[in-house]
């Protein structure tokens, strides 16, 4: 009866909300706004497609300011290495690495993850990702 009971129960958590090694197959893309040398900064990390059980995978990160100019973009890659994600994007504005965490962060589509322990702000500002999809 306890099995039964843990099966039903098992059968109401989605997808999206089981923490996983590594990002998603399919690609995870989050935004979020900051605040860069007094300019607001828009800006994204895409975690790409990749082949399912893949240790590895491409990355992108960019941002743009409310002014014209077209802001930078920079590829990169994350990798699964002895256990732990780690994420490198050269010349990012970020320190981005996948350091305190035991498995990758779950967000479900269209919500929020909260200081996420893979991007690290040089300035220890308080990072929030809306997971776009």
């Amino acid at each position: 009866m306890k099995t039964l009971i843990a099966l039903a129960a098992a059968s109401f958590i989605t997808p999206g909300a089981m923490a996983s090694g590594v990002p998603s197959p399919e690609g995870e893309n989050y935004s979020f706004d900051t605040i860069y040398v007094r300019q607001t900064l828009h800006c994204y990390v895409h975690f790409l497609p990749h082949d399912e059980g893949s240790h590895s995978g491409p990355v992108t990160f960019g941002c743009r300011g409310d002014d014209p100019s077209p802001g930078f973009e920079n590829s990169g890659e994350w990798s699964l290495e002895g256990g732990m994600v780690s994420v490198d994007v050269p010349q990012a504005l970020w320190t981005m690495q996948f350091s305190d965490c035991a498995q990758w962060p779950s967000v479900e589509v269209g919500y929020t993850l909260m200081a996420p322990c893979w991007m690290i702000s040089e300035t220890d500002d308080k990072i929030e990702l809306r997971r776009d999809s």
